[in-house]
């Protein structure tokens, strides 16, 4: 191998200095479009949102938690909604707010997403009553909190598992 010289040595140095100041001026050149470009999607995306005015949301598991309050937002923003849950109290006083929120049509289902007919039921109902379904939410879920060592049957899980995964399985073919 032959030695390395100083002029060799200094000939690698500027080729990597060069390097560098290459591509820092690729980044100069490409970030601040790319960065301009991001604040304005995000700034046009919060200053003109979706328009679900008029559009039919329907939103299970809506009695309450993210449920209701998503049926909040929809309303502020005129969505006519089809609200599922089971417990019926719970689901009109939903119905109710957004209605005062500005939602123009509230239509109440209880319904068990957990049973496959009143999943038809509720689906075929909304859309009868709005002659069509823009939007669904598929929010409800059946869950159940214990510490594992406390559960003498575990089969209960299984039933736990299928239903929940199930039900996205009825959706998505229906």
């Amino acid at each position: 191998m032959s030695a390395r010289t100083p002029m060799t040595m200094l000939m690698g140095r500027l080729a990597g200095v060069a390097l560098e100041l290459a591509l820092a001026a690729l980044l100069l050149l490409f970030l601040p479009p790319y960065y301009v470009y991001r604040f304005t999607a995000s700034f046009l995306g919060s200053v003109f949102p979706d328009n679900v005015s008029g559009k039919v949301v329907l939103i299970t598991g809506a009695s309450s938690g993210i449920g209701e309050h998503l049926a909040y937002e929809y309303a502020k923003r005129g969505a006519n909604l089809a609200l599922v849950a089971r417990r019926e109290a719970s689901l009109r006083e939903v119905a109710d707010n957004a209605s005062a929120l500005g939602s123009p049509s509230v239509l109440v289902l209880p319904a068990d997403v957990s049973k496959p007919d009143d999943c038809l039921k509720f689906i075929d109902d909304t859309v009868a009553y709005f002659g069509r379904l823009d939007h669904l939410v598929n929010n409800a879920s059946i869950w159940q909190v214990c510490k594992f060592e406390e559960v003498e049957d575990v089969s209960y899980f299984r039933t736990l598992m299928v239903r929940n995964t199930g039900r996205f399985q009825f959706f998505t073919q229906t």
